[in-house]
């Protein structure tokens, strides 16, 4: 017997924003690429929206906090109070693929209209924007650019709705 809890959730996921937001461009056609087939793929579970915020050039002589803090102000006025923020941070939760599922699954009970996956670019965020997310998540303890992060964040997504969906993507 299915739960009704279960079925609310799934009939509610079915209208799921999520927003991806990156600071800075891709630079490979390879990673665009990716980013283009988990998009489509995407598009049967959720809505999904892709934003690139201009990063700052490192340029010798100009304090990384100073860069962080122009990137932070870039992306906040990307993001709305009435969203759930997630910033993509080394030190936050890391899941496994079923407990990352249960957080889609979660999110129609939380009242927020769209998830927010905040990637920083190749310095990171800043501790205010991490403040002002909601929740932190690692995605791995190994690090990765933050474009290949994109592309990661895309396929965990992906494989998350395929396990609430019973897709057999996830096996």
């Amino acid at each position: 017997m299915i739960r009704t809890s279960t079925l609310l959730s799934q009939y509610l996921i079915q209208f799921l924003k999520i927003r991806l937001i990156c600071i800075g461009n891709n630079k490979h056609d390879y990673i665009q690429s990716a980013i283009d087939d988990y998009s489509g793929r995407l598009r049967r579970f959720c809505q999904l929206e892709i934003i690139y915020i201009k990063s700052e050039k490192v340029v010798r002589g100009i304090p990384e906090q100073k860069i962080l803090e122009e990137e932070k102000n870039r992306t906040l006025r990307s993001l709305h109070k009435e969203d759930y923020s997630i910033l993509l941070d080394p030190l936050g939760k890391e899941y496994n693929s079923q407990e990352f599922a249960a957080l889609f699954r979660a999110f129609p009970l939380t009242g927020k209209k769209q998830f927010n996956f905040i990637i920083g670019g190749p310095l990171g965020c800043s501790a205010d924007l991490r403040k002002y997310c909601q929740f932190c998540l690692s995605l791995s303890r190994l690090t990765v650019t933050h474009q290949l992060a994109r592309v990661f964040l895309l396929e965990q997504i992906y494989r998350a709705l395929t396990i609430i969906h019973k897709h057999p993507y996830h096996k």
